[in-house]
């Protein structure tokens, strides 16, 4: 999450506390298996349960822009030498890129047997005996503007 203009907003929209929370019972609240049940008659707004409760406390617009604050501080100070949006950018393509490698190689490992991959390969890949190190120099070929 880089843009936090919309929950900046609402944080500055919101009661700004201090929030807390009372321990009052207001509703019977069972979790099973990570599902939380409220009696049918009481609207689930009317349940609450501490651990959330506490959290949402604490988790209230002053601490919420806080957070904002210093991130944008941190943000600031990294943008000299380093600028951590355009790092988080590169990330993201190198995973994506990762993601491309993994496939390839997969393909290229899969490709030593020679059966249905015949099939699903281009037409210029004909000729190419579709061993592992053959695969590998018809895609450096093919890159280079050749078509081995």
């Amino acid at each position: 999450m880089r843009d936090y203009s919309e929950l900046e907003r609402l944080a500055e929209a919101a009661t700004q506390g201090p929030w807390s929370y009372d321990g009052s019972y207001v509703c019977p609240a069972r979790v099973e298996d990570g599902t939380t049940y409220v009696e049918s008659w009481r609207s689930v707004a009317d349940c609450a349960q501490p651990e959330n409760t506490k959290f949402i406390a604490a988790a209230n617009p002053a601490a919420v822009l806080a957070l904002i604050a210093e991130n944008k501080r941190l943000r600031a100070g990294m943008k000299g030498d380093y600028d951590l949006d355009a790092w988080l950018d590169w990330t993201q393509e190198a995973d994506g890129l990762r993601k491309d490698a993994d496939r390839y190689q997969w393909l290229r490992d899969k490709s030593e047997a020679v059966h249905q991959f015949y099939l699903s390969v281009p037409l210029w890949f004909k000729g190419v005996r579709f061993r592992a190190q053959d695969v590998d120099k018809a895609i450096d070929a093919m890159s280079k503007g050749e078509q081995s």
